[in-house]
C-alpha cells in the first residue's frame, strides 16, 4: 500500500473556483490609471488550465494530498489558504517584479507555505516564469526531492528567432533563470525528447520523467458553424500576425473564407492586424472576439469554427492543438520540434515550415475544399490523442511518478520505465 504523500505543486493558475475563494480587488483604480496612461487594462481570467485539469483529476486519488502554491494577482490579503474538494490551495498576492527582478517577496511566501506544508515531494510547473520558478534556489534539495516540469525551453537556440516579440533583455534574464533552476533539480519532467536534450546540457545527472499537460476533454461541439477558421491564444500577440498573414494568402486562392480570432490584445496590436486586413480588403472576413473570463467560454467561441489555425513557433505541441483535436477540428500548424511527431504513423495535421505563410495558406485552402481530407485528419488525430493524451491515464502515471520519485529519493528504488519514457 502506498504511503500518503504530501505533494506541493508550485504553479501559475487561475480559475473561477479559485477566484471565488479569495478576496480580490475590483481593479477599478488600477484600470483607471492604466486607461489614462493608455496601457492595456487588466482583467481576471482563467490561466494555466492544464493545472486546473490536473487538480480535477487528482481529486480522485486518496494516496496523495495535493497542495497547490499559487501566485495570484489582485489579492486583498497577502496570503490565503483554503480547500476545495480535497485539494489544498495556498495563494499569495503576486509581486509583479517592476522593482525587484529577484522576486524576493514571492519567494518569501512560497518558503513560508513549504515550511507549513512540509511536503514529501515538490514540483515546480513552468520554470520559464521567474516570478515563481526562482523559488527553486531557496528549496533545501537535501531535504526535499525537487521536480521541475518544462512547459517550454527558453534555452532552445532557436527560441528567440521564432519568438522575437519577447524583449531581448527579458529573454536573457528568463533564460538564465531557467538554466539555474534546471541545474538545481533532481528530476526534470517533460514528455519531449528535445526538451530533455536541452535540459541535459545544464544538468546531465538529472533523472528525466514523464509529464502530461492536460488539455480540456469536456469541450463544446455546436452543430452550427459560423466561421471557417479559428485562431486562439491567451494573448494573440504571440502568433496573431502569422495567423493573419496566412489568412491573407489563403484568401488569394479561396475568396470569402472567414476567421474568428479569440484572445486578449492591446489596441495597438489590434490596429496593426486590422491595417493588414484593410489593405487586402479582408476586414469584414475576420472577427476579433477578444478575451473570455473562463476558458470554457473561450472554447465555446472557438467551436463556432470548422478548422483550427495554430501557427505556433516555439512549443513542441501546444495545448491549443490538443484542444482543437478534442473538438474534432482539423488543424493547420507549423513544423516545431514536436508537431511532426503527430504525423509519424499517419497524417493528423497539416504542417508548413515556420514563417511560410504561402504554404500555410495553401494548407488552409486544402481543408476548405476537401471534405475527405477533413475526415481523415480528424480520425487520425483522434486516434493519436486517445493513445497519448488521455488525461485520466496520464494522471495515473503522474500519481505513480510522485510515489516513484519519493521512493527513489528516500530509498534509492529504481523508477519504472513507464514513468521515464518520453512521448514526442
Amino acid at each position: 500500500m502506498n504511503k500518503m504523500l504530501k505533494v506541493a505543486i508550485i504553479c501559475h493558475v487561475s480559475n473561477k473556483e479559485i477566484r471565488e475563494s479569495i478576496k480580490l480587488s475590483s481593479l477599478r483604480l488600477t484600470n483607471t490609471i492604466k486607461r489614462i496612461l493608455g496601457i492595456p487594462q487588466y482583467h481576471y481570467y482563467d490561466r494555466g488550465m492544464w493545472n486546473t485539469l490536473l487538480f480535477n483529476e487528482f481529486k480522485k486519488y486518496n494516496d496523495i494530498e495535493l497542495h497547490a502554491i499559487i501566485p495570484h494577482p489582485g489579492m486583498k490579503t497577502m496570503m490565503q489558504s483554503f480547500v476545495i474538494d480535497g485539494i489544498y490551495y495556498h495563494c499569495f498576492n503576486q509581486e509583479r517584479g517592476y522593482f525587484d527582478k529577484l522576486y524576493k517577496q514571492n519567494r518569501y511566501y512560497i518558503r513560508r507555505f513549504i515550511n507549513e506544508i512540509q511536503p514529501d515531494v515538490i514540483n515546480i510547473v513552468g520554470i520559464e516564469s521567474p516570478f515563481y520558478s526562482l523559488c527553486a534556489l531557496d528549496i533545501d534539495v537535501e531535504k526535499y526531492p525537487l521536480i521541475v516540469s518544462m512547459q517550454t525551453a527558453l534555452s532552445d537556440p532557436d527560441f528567440i528567432t521564432n519568438y522575437p516579440l519577447m524583449d531581448k533583455q527579458e529573454y536573457e534574464t528568463r533564460k538564465e533563470v531557467e538554466q539555474r533552476v534546471l541545474k538545481r533539480a533532481h528530476y526534470i519532467a517533460t514528455d519531449s525528447q528535445w526538451y530533455r536534450t536541452i535540459a541535459s546540457w545544464f544538468n546531465p545527472d538529472a533523472v528525466f520523467l514523464r509529464y502530461h499537460f492536460c488539455a480540456s476533454q469536456d469541450v463544446p461541439s455546436p452543430k452550427d458553424k459560423e466561421y471557417d477558421f479559428a485562431y486562439w491564444a491567451a494573448d494573440i500577440s504571440k502568433a496573431g500576425e502569422d495567423a493573419i498573414m496566412a489568412f491573407v494568402e489563403a484568401s488569394k486562392i479561396e475568396k470569402g473564407i472567414t476567421m474568428n480570432v479569440i484572445g486578449r490584445y492591446s489596441q495597438g496590436f489590434l490596429n496593426h492586424l486590422k491595417s493588414i486586413l484593410e489593405k487586402e480588403g479582408l476586414e469584414q472576413q475576420v472577427i476579433f472576439s477578444g478575451y473570455y473570463e473562463t476558458h470554457y467560454d473561450a472554447l465555446c467561441q472557438v467551436a463556432k469554427s470548422r478548422f483550427a489555425l495554430v501557427p505556433i513557433r516555439v512549443d513542441t505541441i501546444s495545448t491549443t492543438i490538443r484542444e482543437a483535436i478534442q473538438m474534432q477540428m482539423p488543424v493547420v500548424t507549423y513544423a516545431t520540434k514536436g508537431t511532426p511527431s503527430l504525423n509519424k504513423k499517419s497524417t493528423s495535421v497539416l504542417i508548413s515550415e515556420i514563417g511560410d505563410y504561402i504554404e500555410m495558406g495553401k494548407n488552409m485552402v486544402k481543408l476548405v475544399k476537401d471534405k475527405g481530407l477533413q475526415r481523415i485528419l480528424v480520425e487520425n488525430a483522434t486516434a493519436f490523442a486517445d493513445t497519448y493524451w488521455d488525461n485520466e491515464k496520464a494522471m495515473r502515471i503522474q500519481a505513480a511518478m510522485y510515489h516513484a520519485v519519493y521512493d527513489h529519493f528516500i530509498h534509492g528504488t529504481e523508477i519504472p520505465s513507464e514513468i521515464t519514457n518520453y512521448v514526442i
